[in-house]
């Protein structure tokens, strides 16, 4: 919390294995799984459950991704996963779904912590959710997905955000294709109006 350091947000779980199906195979990683948004009030010694919060027997659906925190009120939170994107507007106690997609990725613009934006992702082996970039300029009230030319289905998968501190407008959303390799970078200059692609072969 930018206005009390004492207090800290965690998603616990990994990523990397989603729609594997880790509970099949037996390969001992089911620490994967997540349980959701917990807090600490005194820097980290003690930590508790959010109101939002899952089993590890929800398996891909119980993980989280990252938590964002308005810096100009605490009680403000945002929080992005597999289940969607929830806010919360009493310190993470309660919380309400603005988007049900399966969201890879989140960030907020360095300049303007109002703007956020999600990716969402395809899980083949599932055959669910589609990839793509929202943007939300009300700290994640409300979404609209962008127009960015990104496949929404079969041939990505995953797809992670960065936005320029220099320059806010500068978005760049990294693409992975179905087999975990490098399918595509997709570049906006005007803050995710318009998308420029760009394969393996013009990034080297």
């Amino acid at each position: 919390d930018p206005n009390d350091t004492d207090v800290m947000y965690i998603c616990v779980g990994d990523y990397a294995y989603m729609d594997v199906a880790l509970d099949l195979d037996d390969r001992n990683r089911h620490s994967h799984y997540g349980i959701g948004v917990y807090k600490t009030t005194d820097g980290g010694l003690n930590w508790f459950p959010t109101g939002l919060t899952y089993q590890l027997e929800q398996l891909d659906g119980s993980l989280m991704r990252r938590v964002f925190i308005d810096p100009a009120n605490s009680n403000n939170l945002v929080a992005a996963g597999v289940s969607g994107i929830w806010t919360s507007a009493d310190a993470g106690a309660s919380w309400s779904q603005a988007s049900n997609e399966l969201i890879w990725d989140i960030e907020a613009d360095p300049n303007d912590a109002n703007t956020l934006y999600a990716s969402t992702g395809y899980l083949i082996n599932q055959a669910i959710g589609n990839a793509g970039i929202m943007k939300s300029t009300d700290f994640g009230a409300s979404w609209t997905p962008l127009t960015t030319g990104i496949p929404a289905t079969l041939d990505v998968e995953r797809v992670e955000i960065a936005v320029a501190p220099t320059n806010s407008n500068h978005v760049y959303a990294l693409c992975s294709d179905q087999t975990g390799g490098f399918y595509g970078l997709y570049t906006s200059l005007d803050g995710g109006t318009t998308w420029n692609y760009s394969d393996a072969g013009g990034l080297n």
